[in-house]
């Protein structure tokens, strides 16, 4: 699959798992917000934690509970799967934004930061 964008060795994919094929790809970046701007206009050599908490005023709360799916889906008991908007490669992290300004951010170690960001 290659990228919708790319910009500054960082690779953003719409609709990465092609569960929203009726929705318009500006649609859903605008759904998005700041965040993929953030993401690709930010230096690349700044740790994703360290660049979010500086660009994003609200701080970056962990969220419990959820788990993300190596194909990026996130998972919460009794509700419904979210799938991601986008996914961003930026560096060696993957981060993943879903509807109810859900993000995940997941580290080269397999590791991943869930939080929400409105």
């Amino acid at each position: 699959m290659l990228p919708n964008i790319f910009k500054n060795d960082v690779k953003i994919y719409v609709d990465p798992l092609g569960k929203f094929p009726e929705v318009p790809m500006m649609n859903i970046l605008n759904a998005c917000g700041f965040i993929p701007e953030w993401l690709i206009n930010e230096p690349v050599a700044e740790p994703i934690m360290d660049m979010l908490n500086r660009v994003y005023p609200y701080g970056i709360p962990m969220m419990s509970g959820g788990t993300i799916e190596k194909d990026g889906v996130h998972k919460y008991p009794n509700d419904p799967d979210l799938y991601p908007l986008i996914k961003v490669e930026r560096g060696d992290d993957v981060i993943y934004q879903y509807e109810h300004a859900i993000v995940a951010i997941v580290f080269e170690s397999g590791a991943y930061y869930i939080t929400r960001m409105d």
